[in-house]
């Protein structure tokens, strides 16, 4: 079967109204069912009619399409628009053969070519050249997230048309943004930086504020100056400057968000070199205090530091390059650039904030969310594109009732800036809904407990305010920073778990003491405290380092998880880097809170995520995703000819298109190399990777000294 014109404006049509029902376009109906009676008695349809107002049935505009083997500007293609256009008055419209594109201007209501001007041209794809690389259903499906990116590429200018009259030239949002905001950072820090000093100075009031923000981030301030390597001089007060800029973009950043729905209630930033910038932005932020999402517009002590003219000017300029692009459509990723740039490289590597993909956040998440009803929690959460991922995995079940899905979801972050992110990603997943606060805390994990009490607004009135306990979770999904156990200020956790776990948790007893090794990285202690939220029978997903699996910390670590947890899933890519900055080669694992028999899958990902699961269409990601859980489970299976056992080890699975490999390992195996102090990684293979060896194995030298996994030389 080939496809003909009709059928592609059907499938475009399809991918309109997915935007309209996103709220990703300024449109409110599409379709090409209209017949428009010419003068000649003719009646004619459309092939795409855009409406501005669906219930008056209001015309922006309409398209006509053919496929490449017609000139976007074929003549009779251009008499056809024009023809319908003199019946529905727009002032536009576009011509779209596949490969090329024009919006078309039409001025003064002269419907005629000669008056006709182009105002938007999109250029041939490579890919998509003749009639066969649209009519023919595979070359059609290979060439779909083109079209579909060029799709929204024409909605979103048509928008600009319509709200401003005129298109401005493309640009690349990412870099433009990153850009202009590291430019401001070289300005606005080092400003920020005199102006404390200043302050302090002058102001006891300032300096008690300071002293007292010192205390509440001194183990922020302790991990960054300490290092087994080498002693770091960090200067408070330069810190201070950076989150304090953090923090400027962020409420900027966020009120743009709002400022897009509640339109009438709060006004859009307007500013320019002549008035005073401060002023002006307390005003715009003090109007967003009426509706106060957790602490993003709360009063903070830096408040009331002053701005020079040079940040004044700085600050305009940022704000003109954050305002060419339209916030309601902000993709995720840019957001999570921002933070990823705006902390230099040298201290993201020290506290590992790494910003998760999409890709491989819906990965981790997916498996952790079981029903549609599930409460999950991140708990360090970043930008927030693991609780995104948990927002549409719910969606993905069923749960579509977007009020309702905040309310199941929770994230925490000590930091205020990543926090604010976490906040703006799941308040766009809905932005025209009032009701619409998420549960964002604003603390160190390590303070939190299940059944403390948080603050938020009151969902259906944003001038009260609610308290909710925070519950136990079915599901816990988080990237956990990647701080190595030399950075971990001495002593800080041990009396923590000690408290709790004294007597219960046998993995660290030793003797009638409590001890948790010291070489354990910071992550170790986060799945450590996470396990106190999960339910019985809840499920953690956790992105990590590797090193646990060999390291001698791990002895202790991987006794705790076989005393507590079903392992699950260990996966690992063969095929990339998940965080290309990261010097530490990165897994996940899958923790259920129940003792199991089942085995342990160890995975191996042979394919780039980016590759194997497609990147434009949220539910078919996830769908995909679904499917290789299900393959993975059924790997051993006689019945599932999709794989086959390995010819070497009976325990290893392949994947017949080797994208996946699994190998199977028991409980009984996990338990007994705890004791023999096996290196986990070997279970990628097998589980019998050296078994023929081990009996031939001898220790030379006992009586000298003892031999263990450790940090290397």
């Amino acid at each position: 079967m080939k496809r003909n014109e009709r059928d592609w404006a059907g499938q475009l049509i399809s991918w309109i109204q997915e935007a309209i029902r996103e709220r990703r376009t300024i449109f409110e109906d599409v379709t090409n069912d209209v017949g428009i009676k010419l003068e000649s008695g003719r009646t004619k349809f459309p092939d795409i009619l855009l409406f501005t107002d669906k219930v008056s049935g209001i015309v922006f505009n309409g398209w006509e399409l053919k496929f490449p083997d017609t000139r976007v500007d074929d003549e009779t293609m251009i008499e056809n628009a024009l023809e319908k256009a003199e019946m529905l008055r727009p002032d536009s419209f576009v011509t779209w053969n596949g490969s090329e594109a024009i919006i078309w201007k039409i001025p003064n209501k002269n419907y005629t070519r000669s008056a006709l001007s182009k105002i938007r041209y999109y250029p041939k794809e490579k890919t998509i050249q003749s009639r066969d690389d649209l009519s023919d259903p595979v070359k059609f499906s290979r060439n779909e997230p083109f079209l579909k990116k060029r799709a929204v590429q024409i909605l979103y200018d048509l928008g600009q048309l319509y709200e401003k009259g005129e298109l401005k030239d493309a640009i690349n949002i990412t870099g433009n943004i990153l850009e202009a905001v590291a430019s401001a950072s070289l300005i606005i820090i080092p400003q920020f930086h005199n102006a404390i000093i200043h302050k302090k100075g002058i102001d006891p009031t300032f300096r008690k504020a300071f002293n007292i923000w010192k205390i509440y981030e001194k183990s922020t301030l302790k991990i960054m100056a300490s290092s087994s390597r080498r002693y770091e001089n960090i200067i408070e007060e330069e810190v201070l400057a950076k989150f304090t800029f953090y923090n400027l973009i962020g409420r900027i950043l966020f009120y743009l968000t709002l400022s897009e729905n509640f339109k009438g209630v709060l006004e859009p930033i307007k500013v320019d070199e002549t008035i005073n910038l401060k002023d002006t932005l307390d005003r715009y932020f003090d109007s967003a205090k009426k509706i106060d999402y957790q602490a993003i517009f709360k009063p903070d002590f830096t408040d009331i530091i002053t701005y020079s003219t040079i940040v004044d000017t700085a600050i305009v300029r940022l704000i003109w390059h954050l305002t060419d692009f339209d916030f309601r459509i902000l993709p995720t990723a840019v957001i999570g650039n921002i933070l990823q740039n705006l902390v230099p490289q040298a201290e993201r590597q020290k506290f590992g904030q790494y910003f998760t993909s999409e890709t491989i956040s819906n990965l981790v998440v997916f498996p952790v969310v079981e029903t549609a009803n599930d409460n999950v929690f991140d708990p360090t959460s970043g930008t927030g594109t693991l609780l995104t991922s948990f927002y549409h995995v719910l969606k993905y079940h069923g749960n579509t009732e977007h009020t309702g899905l905040l309310h199941q979801i929770w994230g925490n972050d000590i930091s205020h800036f990543p926090a604010i992110l976490s906040v703006i990603n799941l308040y766009k997943q809905d932005i025209a809904n009032t009701n619409n606060f998420p549960q964002i805390i604003r603390d160190d994990f390590f303070n939190l407990n299940p059944g403390d009490k948080i603050t938020f607004p009151d969902s259906r009135d944003y001038n009260k305010k609610i308290e909710c306990t925070i519950p136990s979770f079915d599901g816990i999904a988080s990237n956990f920073q990647f701080i190595q156990q030399e950075d971990i200020p001495k002593g800080s956790f041990s009396d923590l778990f000690k408290e709790k776990w004294k007597t219960r948790q046998e993995a660290f007893v030793q003797g009638k003491s409590f001890k948790i090794n010291e070489r354990s990285d910071y992550f170790i202690y986060c799945i450590y405290s996470a396990f106190r939220f999960l339910k019985d029978g809840g499920l953690l997903s956790a992105i990590t380092s590797n090193a646990w699996l060999g390291k001698e910390y791990g002895i202790q670590f991987k006794k705790f998880l076989l005393d507590n947890f079903h392992i699950k899933y260990v996966v690992r890519s063969n095929a990339e880097h998940w965080f290309s900055d990261s010097k530490v080669s990165t897994i996940y694992t899958v923790f259920q809170k129940i003792i199991s028999n089942e085995p342990t899958k160890f995975v191996s990902i042979n394919f780039k995520l980016d590759e194997g699961f497609n990147q434009q269409d949220i539910g078919k990601q996830l769908a995909q995703i679904e499917n290789l859980y299900a393959e993975i489970d059924n790997c051993d299976n006689i019945l599932n000819s999709g794989w086959k056992q390995d010819s070497l080890f009976d325990d290893l699975f392949i994947k017949r298109d080797d994208s996946v490999t699994v190998s199977v390992v028991p409980r009984e195996k996990l338990v007994e190399s705890v004791a023999s102090q096996e290196n986990w990684v070997e279970f990628f293979i097998s589980a019998k990777l050296l078994e023929k060896f081990r009996g031939n194995l001898t220790v030379k030298f006992s009586a000298i000294g003892n031999a263990f996994r450790g940090d290397r030389t």
